[in-house]
Parts: C-alpha cells; structure tokens; sequence
C-alpha cells in the first residue's frame, strides 16, 4: 500500500530597499544565523534552501541584485505557524517591512477589497510505501 504525505513548502522574494552590506541590514544580517538555528531546531521543519554559508542570501535566482529569496519545508501548515508566529521569528519578520521594497503590485493588492487575509500555500506529495 501507498501512503501519500503532505509536506508544505513556503517561499520568500523579497526586493532589499539597502545592499546586505548597508548598516539598514546590519539588524537582519546580525539574526540571520540564530533565526536559521531556530527554524532547524523547530518541531516540524523538514529542509531549507542554504548555501555553504549556512544560509540563502548569496543565492541569487533573479538577475537584480536587490532579490533575496527563502525556500523552506515544513511537515505541515501548523508547523510553519508556530514557526512563523510563535517563536523569536515573528520579530524579525516585522523588521523586515522596513528593509524590504514594497512593489507597485503589492500596495495594490494591500489597498485591495480583495486582498487575501490569510497566507496562500500549496502542499505538494511525498509518496512513500508502507
């Protein structure tokens, strides 16, 4: 028999209004290696998208410099909330409103009737026989 488990996977695309470099990132560059040892040790998280740094920053998946992305997977949607929202995590990711571009598409969709109220995701299958 075939059971079929559902792991979530979460992405992150931020456009950095400051180079890494820039004494703006010094606060999020300073909690990078705690937060990434937070979401390791967390219940339920299952891989993350790093480099040998240890983290994702020099990865670059866009041709713009200004583009950071984070790509995590966790066992399941409660997983990446109690992550996301109960530990020291929820600090930096205020933070992060201050030191990332918001689009033109995005303060649309905000000022929006329409905007979404909670977060999007997709699970996608993990096939394993049992």
């Amino acid at each position: 028999m075939i059971e079929q488990i559902f792991h979530i996977a979460q992405i992150n695309i931020a456009a950095m209004r400051f180079p890494l470099d820039h004494a703006e990132m010094a606060p999020f560059v300073a909690q990078l290696d705690s937060v990434n040892a937070l979401a390791d040790g967390a219940p339920g998280f299952v891989w993350r998208l790093q480099d040998k740094s240890g983290d994702a920053t020099a990865i670059k998946a866009y041709a713009k410099e200004n583009i950071l992305i984070n790509v995590s997977v966790w066992t399941g949607i409660e997983a990446l909330f109690e992550f996301s929202y109960r530990t020291a995590h929820l600090a930096t990711a205020w933070r992060g409103s201050s030191i990332c571009a918001k689009t033109a598409r995005a303060r649309r969709r905000s000022r929006s009737n329409n905007a979404l109220s909670h977060p999007t995701s997709n699970r996608w299958p993990r096939i394993s026989a049992t």
